[in-house]
């Protein structure tokens, strides 16, 4: 134990004694050079589709927000399938909230343009099989986050909108130029603790519906390679 306890000394004196003596060498520049690096940056492939922008789905992605298939170098690549499920009838004017957890729509800009875009959105009356329309039916929706699959902060994110939709296209996500670039998800995510998703509704007309009737309607995507007005 005692012969233990004075190695280590020894060790330790030893690399003081080195320290000190390399603080007193003044080391000089003998030579320098430099190198060159470059790298060309081309457009996106036309014959890709892209992921989800924010890595692996944590939804089922084909089923609630499936992948469209779109290739190319600015592309719609993900929508969402809107669920209200088992609604009752009420009295009155009623509105009833997505069951959905993580809806989203997902654009793609890998132009390299930096000239902006814009998302547009319509729907068709909400009708039965047997062609029943739910008059004055209103799907809204609000509140929407917009994420990029890019960590950096360089890049200007787009805009989202609040939109009720109808038979018209509506601006519901837009990049202005030199802005928008990559990988965008615009998000209605549930609150945690919400029950439902309150961020995207639906308006029913008290007295328009049948009982045991399902009523659907189609939502319409557009992307357009420039700025809305």
């Amino acid at each position: 134990m005692k012969k233990s306890l004075v190695l280590f000394s020894s060790l330790v004196l030893g690399v003081l004694a080195v320290g000190s003596f390399n603080t007193n060498v003044q080391a000089e520049k003998a030579s320098d050079a430099a190198s060159s690096i470059n790298i060309q940056m081309l457009a996106g492939s036309e014959e890709e589709t892209h992921p989800p922008g924010g890595g692996e789905d944590p939804t089922d992605p084909e089923t609630e927000n499936p992948g469209t298939g779109n290739k190319g170098r600015l592309t719609i690549d993900r929508v969402p399938n809107i669920k209200f499920g088992d609604v009752n009838i009420s009295g009155s004017d009623q509105v009833e909230y997505a069951m959905n957890e993580n809806p989203y729509a997902q654009v793609t800009d890998v132009r390299g343009t930096s000239a902006g875009w814009t998302l547009y959105a319509k729907a068709d009356p909400f009708t039965s099989a047997d062609k029943d329309e739910l008059k004055g039916a209103t799907l809204s929706l609000n509140n929407s986050a917009v994420v990029s699959a890019s960590s950096g902060k360089v890049i200007t994110a787009p805009n989202g909108f609040d939109v009720s939709l109808t038979a018209t296209n509506q601006k519901i996500l837009m990049a202005d130029a030199k802005s928008g670039e990559g990988t965008w998800m615009q998000k209605w995510t549930k609150a945690d603790a919400d029950a439902k998703n309150k961020n995207i509704q639906l308006a029913i007309l008290a007295g328009t519906a049948k009982a045991n009737t399902t009523y659907t309607t189609t939502i319409y995507w557009e992307l357009q390679d420039a700025p809305g007005k």
